[in-house]
């Protein structure tokens, strides 16, 4: 979210921002599919932290 701020602000190009967008929305997706994979292999605090860490 800060590094689509900080190119929203570096560049008004509204196709680079919704690039942006898109690459955002990648890590995220990466992030829950490896939380829950984490999850099924019962790593219960590792899950919590990353959870807290992405909040």
């Amino acid at each position: 979210m800060i590094r689509a701020l900080y190119v929203k602000q570096e560049n008004e190009n509204q196709s680079s921002i919704r690039l942006e967008g898109v690459s955002l929305s990648k890590a995220l997706l990466f992030h829950s599919l490896s939380a829950y994979w984490l999850f099924c292999n019962s790593n219960l605090l590792f899950v919590a932290g990353l959870v807290l860490e992405l909040s």
